[in-house]
């Protein structure tokens, strides 16, 4: 790596507050423009992620940021259901595409520097936002049709960034970064992995194609009944060691580091060449947990 590699590094990526502020700034306009025509979200969906922007925005403003960061150093953040992060990251391996950008092949470090947790709401709190029963609303828990909610003692809390769950069965995946305590008989096996993976066969809806996956390890898949698949993904769900990880999702569900990247499909585009280029996407804006 170059000084010459740095410095196209450093135009891509965000290297200063004034970077990720400019970033927060068009893309709260480009979720306020979605909003004004998108039928795929709710009015309180698209009010809950401004009001995340806006939080985040102001506390990056509020701290110290350093001045210039060396080559190679860069920020990273993300929004999800869960909250708004912002990381000091080095990328420690980098080469050409064919188009002249520089991706990132290799993540030495990832330092945390700001989370805002998600606000999360009761089941009842859920069920009244939406004018669901609350009955409803813990069938969707127990049947995996809402994932991303956790259990406190008794109760299941939910991020108030959860729509209705839609129709049908959506792929899932689920993560854990440390080893399991805790574990039944039957998924002490988990131990030997840091991923599962869900899909629905599609020739037969009742069958569940499920991948278990780790790094150094070869993949397991197995196959499970609707009620297998429903107990392991409640079981996953009930863990408080294991994360869901959503679908990227108009800017959430994504780690972004390119200035020109927003994953936010509002019709205009952000830069004719990063949108083109698939090799860029995957550093500039990758799903969470890849």
């Amino acid at each position: 790596m170059d000084a010459n590699m740095a410095d196209v590094f450093r135009k891509q990526r965000f290297t200063s507050k004034e970077d990720i502020l400019d970033w927060i700034k068009e893309a709260r306009k480009r979720i306020i423009r979605k909003s004004e025509k998108d039928k795929k979200h709710s009015a309180a969906y698209y009010h809950i992620y401004q009001k995340m922007l806006e939080e985040f925005y102001d506390r990056i403003k509020q701290i110290k940021l350093f001045n210039r960061l060396e080559d190679f150093w860069y920020y990273m953040i993300s929004f999800s259901d869960t909250g708004a992060k912002l990381f000091l990251c080095y990328a420690d391996k980098c080469e050409y595409n064919e188009k002249g950008h520089v991706i990132q092949i290799g993540q030495g470090q990832i330092l945390p520097l700001i989370i805002i947790p998600a606000k999360n709401l009761t089941v009842e709190e859920y069920a009244n936002m939406y004018g669901v029963g609350v009955g409803t609303v813990r069938q969707w828990i127990r049947r995996g049709k809402i994932r991303n909610a956790k259990k406190r003692g008794r109760e299941w809390l939910i991020p108030e960034l959860t729509e209705l769950p839609g129709r049908g069965y959506q792929s899932g995946v689920y993560e854990w970064y440390e080893y399991l305590e805790d574990l039944p008989e039957e998924y002490e096996f988990l131990r030997k992995y840091t991923v599962v993976i869900i899909n629905q066969n599609r020739e037969n809806k009742k069958v569940y194609e499920v991948t278990y996956a780790a790094g150094g390890v070869r993949p397991e898949k197995k196959e499970y009944s609707e009620k297998e698949r429903e107990r392991l993904e409640l079981f996953l769900i009930s863990h408080p060691q294991i994360h869901f990880i959503g679908l990227p999702d108009d800017g959430l569900n994504l780690q972004i580091s390119s200035k020109d990247y927003y994953g936010i499909d509002d019709g205009i585009p952000s830069n004719a060449d990063t949108q083109a280029d698939r090799s860029v996407l995957p550093e500039g804006g990758k799903p969470i947990g890849s």
